[in-house]
């Protein structure tokens, strides 16, 4: 399903916006997801942008459409600011819209962004489409069966007048297509705005396309090395967003600048699991290729590495010898195009400045200093200048790619602050730029953080992701059934591999070649397990273990480790959580005996590092390489415990909360008045005016008097207000400007009491039955009925049913009121044609002022 903090009808959220309930509503739902209040700029910016955006939609042409606030992007977590639902002519659709308060915006030296706000952010424009096309291809609303939604989208820029505007946001020369394909509009205007709105999504009504929204979710998104190849040559390019392409755009101007001044740079990029760090990364290398920069991709993860050479082996050597400018192996300045930390600081040491970039991907695994590591264990120091120092000096741009909570080995000491503390040392310029969009895991933040919670990243757990459906754990008590599962999916072309803490002993393949199954408990039943296969490390990449287990198909029969997996991410994953870290009464606990990875405890032994906290960081790895579901089979009984009442909480709750249904225990929610739609003042003072014959709603609006009128009056609301027959015209003090066809009067009743007094004036617009759709409205009843030729002020309301076809009808109208004292009248499809409504309520304007 579908997630987002509001969701409601277009008139319900007008109510929520003039009550002030709106912000209140979201901050709410925004700590429900989050775990954490909103920012107040965040508050800010609903308190302003969402009046705006409202001001736009009160005319009664939209009064059939629904409003997501804060919908969440598939597969990146990202939230739109709005979307809006309804029907044209053509068919269903929907328009995405981009909010801004700027009041001045100037020009960037990054592509597709401008300066506001005292930073480059993306052009409004380029944002917006970015989030049409992640729905577009990854919503099951827009791309499953059902007749197509048409998806648009546009910026308000509520605060911003053209003259403040000094990027010129329109220039198709700087900004391509985007300004024509996803069109802005300033503060003044409003009218063309609406106009463009409502040729997208007039005459409604919405529902059907919201509730399949609602309903939809997230498509599986390509995983890293499904695209790799295609990207490095330039075929396909990864779809970046927000704050990626921010740090994409910067790391490639401070590349240009250096080639043509000779400054250094250093990029540090932070974000936790799946935010895209990888993904940007190798695109960061794709383009640096394609303009034939001297670039290097280096890591610290043996896995990682080795299966980016593999799949790149047919052309990675021919690529770099063309950017390199050389001709053969030996001149290159490293020997691969994914390399490694060591290869890089080498080079750093004995010919410094020799690359345009180096893009450091999973740089928490650096080391202190430059070392070999033997087979037996043995470790030689080969430099005493710090690790993160040669690197950098290795090439004019170097970008750090890390996770500060990731590091899984006592020696690894590769961490924002220290590489900060390094370049500042060295006088070295730097940006730090923080992730923070989900791709892996469904696109659910949610679950990061309540892995994160769960392992005590972060206080609290996030639930929030168990009532989205979008991502799948479970804990099994049976190992073979969790196995069994797991094959199942493998039948449906899923990718699956099993993964264990390092609690068992990895053994080489026998003299038969068989793997040994080192995977062995009784707690596991009958089953077991086969580490992955041993290879040895200095195998041709195509036959490494590393390249085997992450790529074939049949790998699923082998058990994958922490120094297997880091870097990868599969469909599904099954977890067996070993003995060492365990929970105990309150707190984690390692039991270091249980943990087999010798070169790890020896580590932790000579370092003194906690190993609760690397072993948290190891499981917290593991947790997050699915992209649809994680599974768990946990050893030890306390810790499985633990782990399944973390689970539990809140399931119901918020299962109520995000619109999935109401547990009949619970009574369904009271309807919620609806606030008129603007705050009326104390007293109407009425100022009499002679309206201009050729333009009489420029000065002011007729008064009608319904008593006089009703005798007579045919039905058609252009027969009531014909400026012909008015004899008296007004305005007063605060007025706003009137639309062609507005009109003054009375309304007598306290059928709408607390809202409408009786003796309250109101301005009133006038609309068809199709525009006043949940408003309250003025309404004629035909002179047959039981109130036949009176005029009243009712709530219209409309219930939908299938019509013949499977169309959506209307199958009863419903005039409400908010006085409980007065029932509500329903009309069927066959009594309808007793009704006429009138004219919507556009501002209370109170009782007259006598004197």
């Amino acid at each position: 399903m579908s997630r987002y903090l509001y969701f409601a009808p277009l008139t319900d959220f007008l109510a929520a916006v003039d009550t002030a309930e709106l912000v209140s509503t979201l901050t709410t739902r925004h700590a429900e997801l989050t775990d954490r209040p909103p920012s107040d700029g965040e508050v800010q910016s609903w308190r302003v942008s969402l009046p705006a955006m409202a001001d736009v939609l009160r005319d009664p042409v939209f009064a059939t459409g629904e409003v997501f606030v804060e919908l969440f992007m598939p597969l990146n977590g990202r939230r739109c600011d709005a979307l809006l639902s309804g029907r044209s002519p053509e068919g269903p659709s929907a328009v995405i819209v981009e909010l801004k308060q700027w009041s001045f915006v100037s020009k960037s030296h990054l592509p597709e962004h401008v300066y506001a706000g005292g930073r480059n952010v993306l052009h409004p424009s380029v944002q917006v489409g970015d989030y049409v096309e992640t729905l577009r291809h990854f919503h099951s609303a827009f791309t499953g069966s059902g007749e197509a939604i048409s998806l648009a989208g546009a910026a308000f820029l509520h605060d911003l007048r053209q003259t403040g505007d000094k990027a010129d946001l329109h220039d198709d020369i700087v900004f391509g297509s985007a300004p024509q394909d996803f069109p802005l509009f300033y503060a003044h205007q409003h009218r063309l705005f609406a106009k463009w709105l409502a040729d997208r999504l007039v005459p409604g009504p919405g529902k059907p396309v919201a509730d399949r929204i609602r309903q939809g979710g997230p498509l599986p998104s390509p995983k890293l090395l499904d695209r790799v190849v295609s990207c490095i040559k330039g075929q396909q390019d990864w779809r970046l967003l927000d704050e990626q392409k921010t740090a994409y755009f910067s790391i490639r101007h401070a590349v240009q600048l250096a080639k043509d001044t000779g400054d250094k740079r250093v990029f540090v990029v932070r974000g936790g699991p799946g935010t895209g760090k990888s993904v940007l990364a190798i695109q960061l290398l794709a383009s640096a290729a394609s303009q034939h920069w001297r670039v290097a991709h280096a890591t610290g993860s043996k896995a990682f590495s080795t299966v980016l050479q593999g799949r790149t082996l047919a052309f990675s050597r021919d690529l770099m010898k063309r950017m390199h400018s050389v001709k053969t192996k030996k001149a290159l300045p490293v020997g691969e195009l994914f390399t490694t930390f060591a290869d890089v600081a080498k080079l750093g040491a004995r010919d410094p400045d020799r690359l345009d970039l180096t893009v450091c991907d999973e740089a928490h695994r650096l080391w202190k200093f430059r070392r070999m590591k033997y087979p037996n264990g043995k470790v030689e120091w080969l430099s005493e200048t710090s690790m993160i120092d040669e690197v950098i000096a290795a090439s004019r741009v170097t970008v750090f790619f890390l996770d500060d909570d990731q590091s899984v080995r006592a020696g690894e000491i590769g961490h924002s602050r220290l590489i900060l503390e390094r370049t500042a040392a060295l006088g070295i310029p730097h940006e730090v730029h923080d992730l923070d969009a989900q791709f892996r895991c469904a696109g659910s933040s949610s679950y990061i953080h309540w892995v994160d919670g769960l392992l005590e990243f972060r206080a609290g757990l996030d639930h929030e992701w168990q009532a989205d459906q979008v991502y799948e754990t479970k804990v099994w008590s049976d190992m073979h059934a969790m196995d069994a599962h797991l094959r199942g999916l493998v039948e449906q072309r899923r990718s699956c591999r099993l993964l264990a803490g390092y609690c068992w002993r990895w053994s080489k393949p026998d003299g038969l070649g068989q793997l040994p199954h080192d995977l062995q408990d009784p707690r596991f039943g009958s089953w077991s397990g086969a580490w992955i296969e041993k290879t040895g490390q200095h195998t041709k990449p195509l036959e490494n273990q590393y390249y085997r287990w992450a790529t074939l198909d049949d790998a699923y029969e082998q058990v994958g480790s922490i120094y297997s997996v880091q870097g990868f991410e599969f469909d599904d994953v099954g977890l067996i959580w070993g003995d060492d870290l365990v929970w105990r009464e309150d707190r984690w606990i390692a039991q270091i005996d249980r943990n087999k990875d010798n070169a790890f405890k020896k580590e932790l032994r000579s370092s003194g590092t906690d190993p609760v906290q690397k072993l948290r960081n190891v499981y917290r790895v593991l947790m997050t390489r699915g992209m649809r579901s994680t599974h768990l089979f946990i050893l030890d009984d306390e810790t499985r415990a633990h782990i399944q009442a973390c689970l539990a909480p809140r399931v119901q709750a918020l299962s109520v909360a995000s619109g999935d249904h109401t547990p009949a225990s619970t009574p369904p929610p009271a309807r919620r008045r609806l606030a008129i739609v603007e705050p009326a003042p104390r007293r109407f003072s009425p100022i009499e005016v002679s309206p201009d014959p050729s333009a009489p709603w420029s000065s002011g609006a007729p008064v009608m008097d319904f008593h006089a009128a009703a005798g007579g009056f045919s039905g058609a609301w252009r027969d009531l207000i014909d400026p012909a027959e008015a004899e008296q015209w007004v305005t007063w003090a605060d007025a706003p400007s009137f639309f062609p066809g507005e009109f003054v009067a009375e309304v007598r009743g306290d059928s709408m009491t607390p809202q409408i007094h009786d003796g309250d004036w109101c301005l009133f617009k006038p609309a068809p039955i199709e525009q006043a759709i949940g408003r309250p409205a003025l309404v004629r009843l035909a002179d047959a009925g039981h109130d036949g030729g009176r005029f009243t002020v009712k709530i219209v309301r409309v219930e939908w049913a299938p019509g013949l076809g499977g169309e959506l009808v209307r199958s009863v109208l419903v005039l409400e009121s908010l006085n409980p004292a007065h029932p509500p009248m329903r009309f069927a499809a066959s009594e309808q044609a007793e009704v006429t409504v009138l004219a919507v309520v556009r501002r209370i304007l109170g009782p007259r002022d006598k004197a």
